[in-house]
Formats: structure tokens, C-alpha cells, sequence
């Protein structure tokens, strides 16, 4: 179940329309239902959330070459420096200087 509401989140990011009521009614069932199939697998909605973030953020900085500010936006943050917080809360650096490090010293996600 995460694995296809991750595919839901991604399809919605950059909108603004990655809530979980949302792709439950997508999925055909409630946001409860959908809250319980997530804590079954031992996660949450949340959880997904953020951890596609993180994972999206790496992949678009290592990649790409596109601007914090195209990235923030991709990933459904409302400006680049609510993205860069959040960066810096997963990797402990900021994303410019995550981008200029080789990939092979990248820390994985």
C-alpha cells in the first residue's frame, strides 16, 4: 500500500494536492482506512510523505541541474528556503553544498 500511495504523492507534489484525503477517495476508500493499511505496514502518511521528499530531493540535486527553487516546488514546499530547512534536517548540509559533492560521497537516503 505505501508503494502505490507513494506513486499518488508524486503524481501530486508539485500541485499542492498531495493530502491524504485525497488519495484515499483516489484509492477508493477512506482516510481512515488508508491511515490504518499505512500503520499495518508500519508507517504512517506522514512518514511516506517525507521520506519521498527526501528521497526526491537527493535524486533531483544529484541528476539534475535544476534550480533549488524549481526543486522546492517539485516537491510541494511553498519557497526554497522551507525546502532547504528541510534538507539540512535530513543530510545535515545545505543543498548547494550537497550538489556539489561527488555522488559517490553523497549520503544515501
Amino acid at each position: 500500500m505505501a508503494r502505490v500511495v507513494e506513486w499518488q504523492i508524486t503524481a501530486r507534489l508539485a500541485a499542492g494536492t498531495a493530502q491524504q484525503d485525497a488519495i484515499a477517495a483516489e484509492l477508493g476508500m477512506s482516510a481512515r482506512t488508508l491511515a490504518r493499511r499505512l500503520t499495518d505496514e508500519g508507517t504512517s502518511f506522514a512518514a511516506v510523505v517525507a521520506n519521498l521528499r527526501k528521497a526526491l530531493a537527493r535524486d533531483y540535486l544529484l541528476n539534475s541541474t535544476l534550480p533549488l527553487t524549481e526543486i522546492a516546488y517539485l516537491l510541494g514546499y511553498s519557497d526554497a528556503s522551507t525546502f532547504s530547512t528541510a534538507f539540512r534536517r535530513w543530510y545535515g548540509q545545505p543543498p548547494s553544498d550537497f550538489r556539489e559533492q561527488p555522488a559517490t560521497e553523497a549520503p544515501l537516503a
